[in-house]
């Protein structure tokens, strides 16, 4: 984790997030099901299941008197002009982002289901708005960098998602959604709303 300047006030709320999303990502290795998978909000579809596939793994109802998990929250920070969005805080972005692409590279149908509704529909947002970012800061070089890491992790899930649609029966079901998104990459105007 990035230290704060000697002397320069520190933000508990910002702290307390960023501490949670490392503990997020550092437990995210960890074989299926860890705490960090169940903050998630990620469940078995077989309670017993230590080690499951991903194709068994699925969005768990909320807890009582929690009506969100930490999924939400991540996808939350992620909304381009949301009321919580984290996007000024390119540290805490970069680790949502990094939290999607583990998790798109985890592989489950449920995951995928959740990016890929139109609720989130979160490839063609994040393209969108991670194309209009200016990544030759001129500061001091850590937002620009903070922001390239950002895109990198967003293209290489971009990327996980193209497999697992081209995956879903070529010419089928997965072809709309794949030449949809691919055209927001490679189309004459990448920036435009769909």
């Amino acid at each position: 984790a990035a230290a704060a300047a000697i002397g320069a006030p520190v933000d508990l709320g910002v702290r307390v997030r960023e501490l949670i999303l490392d503990f997020i990502l550092e437990n995210l290795e960890a074989p299926f099901p860890s705490l960090a998978h169940t903050l998630l909000g990620l469940a078995a579809a077989d309670a017993d299941a230590l080690g499951a596939p991903a194709e068994a793994v699925e969005l768990a109802p909320p807890t009582p008197g929690c009506p969100r998990h930490c999924l939400d929250a991540v996808l939350e920070l992620l909304t381009p002009g949301g009321a919580s969005s984290g996007l000024a805080d390119l540290r805490a972005a970069e680790k949502c982002y990094r939290i999607v692409l583990r998790l798109v590279e985890m592989g489950s149908p449920a995951v995928q289901q959740l990016l890929r509704s139109r609720g989130v529909d979160f490839f063609a947002q994040q393209l969108m708005f991670l194309g209009a970012w200016d990544y030759n800061d001129a500061g001091d070089g850590e937002d620009a960098a903070l922001k390239r890491l950002c895109l990198g992790h967003v293209l290489k899930a971009l990327g996980v998602e193209l497999h697992a649609l081209g995956a879903e029966g070529g010419a089928g079901a997965g072809a709309p959604a794949a030449q949809r998104l691919l055209g927001l990459l490679l189309g004459p105007d990448p920036y435009a709303n769909p």
